[in-house]
């Protein structure tokens, strides 16, 4: 009975003293001040440690040579619309807006090409020709082109848009379409928060992020609406774990945020591509012009000049279309049939329009506004 009497004392007083050092903020020599400061820079070093391991932002690509033949005149192209065929990309995104505008920025920046935008056409005398139609169609294309007296268009297809992530050390794989309903495209603000969220053993271990976009672009002739070409353009990415890797969260393809993620590069690529290849393609398409006018005097003006690369002393022959003929079942143009007229030589080239005497005259039928004009 005794014994336990003393044990309760003990307690207490041991308590109460435990009490008084507490009161008085002096525990093995620490204040209550220094437990705080102490804390407060544990925290601060795990602030620093966790910044230290922040991923940097994706390194820049190599600067892209916009190809350039000083000895090729300028062709007239139009960028007709793009089309998604590609599953899994978040409409938000706007795809096809963001890779036509694109491709319209790489191609404006050759001298070889003055790129017409089919959108701006259809604020023109175009639109009329699609309310009679009632739908956009490959003639109307056509048709616009000749309004802007484009000679090829080009038109695209996104064929495929994917980015996925995989976790090394988790095996955690998620594509880009599977992050847009985990993340939510216009409220997500950490796409890798989200991750962890969807799959805490996404967060050990590196990630791999690659971004892969294919387009098929087709060269279509104007005046028959036939395909010169088909071109098959790539671009592919592969970066390791990144914080602003994937290109979902609330992004849209014409942003500028959207350039600095995976898929937004490998979308830079597949233009990059895309151009290289429409330039070699287009090498080996004949340059056609049109007569402007005729003066009284016979001069002709070409609706091409310096800034086409035009130059006094270059030779050109006329031809005059002399018959249309179309597909009977579709109604589409399918031949054109010209007849040469005359040559001409270019003795003055202002920077939009050429003046040309007449060389030799090759038929009966007179220059005339609308006459198709290409180098001899």
């Amino acid at each position: 009975m005794a014994r336990n009497v003393l044990f309760n004392i003990v307690i207490v007083l041991t308590l109460f003293t435990g009490l008084i050092f507490f009161i008085s903020g002096d525990v093995r020599g620490f204040t209550i001040q220094d437990d705080i400061d102490s804390l407060m820079q544990d925290e601060d070093s795990t602030s620093n440690a966790v910044k230290a391991k922040e991923e940097p932002a994706l390194p820049e690509l190599p600067p892209f040579e916009i190809p350039f033949d000083p000895n090729l005149p300028t062709k007239r192209v139009l960028v007709s619309s793009f089309e998604v065929a590609a599953a899994g990309i978040p409409s938000g995104m706007k795809a096809e807006k963001g890779l036509k505008a694109q491709l319209i920025t790489a191609l404006s920046k050759s001298k070889n090409f003055m790129v017409i935008d089919r959108d701006m056409v259809s604020d023109l005398r175009d639109e009329l020709v699609l309310k009679k139609s009632g739908a956009v169609t490959s003639e109307s294309s056509v048709q616009a082109g000749k309004l802007m007296g484009a000679q090829v268009i080009i038109k695209g297809v996104i064929t495929e848009f994917s980015e996925s992530v995989k976790g090394k050390a988790s095996g955690t794989k998620l594509s880009i379409g599977k992050a847009a309903e985990i993340v939510g495209i216009f409220e997500a603000s950490d796409v890798i928060d989200a991750l962890v969220a969807a799959d805490p053993a996404f967060k050990h271990g590196k990630e791999t992020v690659v971004g892969v976009v294919r387009l098929d672009i087709r060269l279509i002739d104007i005046n028959t609406g036939s395909i010169i070409k088909s071109i098959d353009a790539r671009g592919e990415l592969t970066r390791d774990s990144t914080q602003r890797a994937l290109g979902v969260a609330g992004l849209t393809t014409v942003s500028k945020e959207f350039e600095k993620t995976v898929i937004g590069q490998a979308t830079r690529l597949a233009i990059q591509d895309a151009v290289v290849k429409i330039f070699e393609d287009l090498k080996r398409v004949p340059w056609k012009g049109l007569v402007a006018a005729v003066k009284p005097d016979g001069t002709v003006i070409v609706n091409a000049g310096s800034s086409h690369n035009i130059n006094v002393g270059q030779e050109m022959v006329v031809e005059a279309e002399v018959n249309r003929i179309t597909d009977p079942v579709t109604g589409m143009l399918i031949y054109t049939e010209c007849e040469k007229t005359a040559e001409i030589s270019v003795f003055s080239a202002k920077d939009n329009v050429s003046f040309a005497r007449v060389v030799s005259s090759l038929g009966s039928i007179p220059i005339k506004r609308g006459d198709i004009v290409s180098l001899k």
